[in-house]
């Protein structure tokens, strides 16, 4: 499988985090004035959020850990096959 050359560097995501905080904090200003909620009111709002980002965020973990040990699986059974075929042609040599 060839990769492809990236044209543009790819942005840290300290950075991203960053602008993503930003945007929140506007869009947070806006829903607020645009509905007339008092900041107070959108605490709990926000809390609701927080909690379901966080088990999202859970998730993702949860996901991206089991991924890794999947394809550590697949490696190890490659290395495994690889060793045997090797092994095999090698003591098919000797007879």
């Amino acid at each position: 499988m060839k990769q492809s050359m990236q044209t543009e560097p790819i942005r840290p995501m300290i950075l991203r985090k960053a602008d993503a905080e930003r945007e929140i904090v506007q869009g947070i200003n806006n829903a607020a004035a645009r509905h007339g909620i008092p900041y107070f009111e959108m605490y709990d709002v926000l809390f609701r959020l927080c909690t379901e980002v966080k088990e999202k965020a859970e998730q993702e973990r949860r996901d991206a850990e089991l991924a890794y040990h999947r394809q550590l699986a697949e490696l190890q059974k490659i290395k495994e096959t690889e060793e045997n075929e090797h092994g095999k042609s090698n003591h098919q040599a000797e007879a």
